[in-house]
């Protein structure tokens, strides 16, 4: 997973390892506790490189029952696992950071947090920690950023990423597939329409695309192509919700928006955030109006707020 775009370094969880005591370990006595990792993907290629460079990051290891167990580095654990047998002399042990404050109640959120700051997380695996944090933890987006150590735009942008892949079944089959599709890209074209989207996506799982940012210079070609920056840049697109309804049903369980019915109690976190955020844009667009309409005097207590914002605070 390549977030780096997305937000600079300050904004994210750090993995200073240069203040850990480091020590040698024999492979055969780590064990594997729990893993988050669905897969361990290019298990030759890490070889190769320990081969040559050796093991640039320890892994990190805690210990239970007086057995050490993988926290963090599956991936680098299997590659010594498997040169110990080609080399026994060379790789017999392997560097590892042991870690003593593991809760086991909490491991699984733990590793997810872990992963995700050193972004090692394909984007399988991302969707499911964001599963988790939102289905089984019950956590907004706020929360998780909190959790993660990062700013809440981050995790929004993550987010949002994630649902275009859900709502595209193309795209969703290519991240399946072992192309080295990452979340940075699919983050570069979900502005674009969804034949464009799957057209460069594909491209990139084939290798026609090799790199990010030869992707975000198609993806910049097709807007000026098509003419779509002056179509999402336009100063009255900035407002165009104004012009579509919100109104409560008569129970007040059932809201209109967007053109869209949605029952307020069946709302994920995420859907709901979205709603008062447009809600709280239409306030705030309202109160502006109202001031030049008054000549600069406003009073809040006489705007009428839309009915969807009461009900969804």
């Amino acid at each position: 997973m390549k977030l780096k775009d997305f937000n600079s370094n300050q904004n994210r969880g750090t993995n200073d390892t240069t203040k850990k005591e480091v020590r040698e370990i024999p492979v055969k006595e780590i064990h594997t506790y729990s893993n988050v990792r669905k897969t361990l993907k290019n298990i030759d290629g890490l070889k190769q490189s320990i081969r040559e460079h050796n093991l640039i990051e320890p892994i990190t290891i805690f210990k239970n029952e007086n057995k050490y167990f993988i926290f963090v580095g599956h991936r680098r654990h299997k590659a010594f696992t498997e040169l110990a047998q080609e080399n026994p002399d060379r790789f017999y042990k392997i560097p590892c950071i042991i870690k003593h404050d593991i809760d086991l109640n909490e491991l699984k959120e733990a590793q997810i947090v872990e992963n995700i700051q050193r972004e090692s997380f394909t984007i399988e695996e991302l969707q499911e920690a964001f599963d988790y944090f939102k289905t089984e933890k019950k956590m907004s987006l706020a929360q998780i950023a909190e959790k993660l150590g990062v700013s809440e735009g981050y995790v929004k942008q993550i987010s949002s990423t994630l649902k275009t892949i859900n709502n595209n079944p193309i795209i969703a089959e290519l991240v399946k597939s072992d192309a080295d599709i990452t979340i940075t890209d699919i983050h570069e074209v979900k502005s674009l329409p969804d034949e464009h989207k799957e057209k460069l996506i594909t491209l990139k799982a084939e290798g026609e695309i090799k790199t990010t940012k030869e992707l975000r210079e198609k993806v910049n070609e097709i807007k000026e192509t098509h003419n779509l920056k002056t179509k999402t840049t336009a100063p009255r697109k900035k407002h165009s919700y104004l012009t579509k309804p919100i109104s409560i049903g008569k129970t007040k369980h059932k809201a209109k928006f967007f053109n869209q019915t949605f029952d307020l109690h069946e709302l994920s976190n995420y859907e709901r955030d979205d709603i008062i955020h447009y809600a709280r844009c239409l306030i705030k667009f309202l109160q502006g109006r109202r001031k030049e309409v008054l000549g600069g005097q406003s009073s809040r207590s006489s705007l009428v707020e839309p009915p969807c914002h009461e009900v969804l605070k």
